[in-house]
């Protein structure tokens, strides 16, 4: 204040007509409060290589990879991928497809969304999530849904080698 005491909360770093450029910070910045909720440290915008594996564990590997981009803002991660033509050569047809994120999951269930014309899914199942991995903390994978009926592994019999295209995305809680 004009008088040298503290103001909390009452001043504005710059206005709509004169703002500043950019900010560097060697820590974080809270926003919004003083809690621990509050204090963002990381944004990260990238790039990495998607693999698809017959095991959540590794397993098999496809020889069909792709480019899949992520944003991860404090341990919130969405990653988006496109792949065309999978290739299921060489894969246990019973196996789950499973496919590789950028960073170690923290809490099992993360979910996206899958868009594809050429997955032949289980009968009386009628659509796909994307989801986290429950043993792996490195892996995604696809489960068909129905109405009325459990959810089940999308699993490497059901590509159409050459044919099978989707876009994938998924958000999820990581470690770090």
């Amino acid at each position: 204040s004009s008088t040298g005491a503290r103001a909390d909360g009452t001043a504005n770093l710059g206005v709509s007509s004169a703002r500043f450029n950019d900010l560097f910070l060697s820590g974080g910045v809270y926003l919004g409060g003083t809690g621990s909720a509050n204090y963002l440290h990381d944004y990260e915008e990238g790039s990495y290589t998607v693999g698809f594996h017959d095991s959540d564990s590794g397993g098999n590997a496809s020889s069909t990879t792709t480019t899949g981009t992520y944003t991860k803002i404090g341990r919130v991660v969405t990653i988006q991928f496109n792949v065309n033509n999978l290739s299921s050569s060489g894969l246990t047809g019973s196996s789950s497809i499973c496919f590789d994120l950028p960073f170690a999951v923290d809490q099992e269930y993360g979910v996206g969304s899958v868009l594809s014309d050429t997955f032949n899914i289980s009968t009386g199942r009628t659509g796909m999530v994307s989801r986290t991995s429950s043993t792996s903390s490195s892996r995604g994978l696809f489960r068909a849904y129905g109405d009325n009926v459990t959810d089940v592994a999308v699993v490497w019999s059901g590509v159409n080698d050459g044919v099978t295209d989707f876009f994938v995305s998924l958000s999820y809680v990581t470690t770090t």
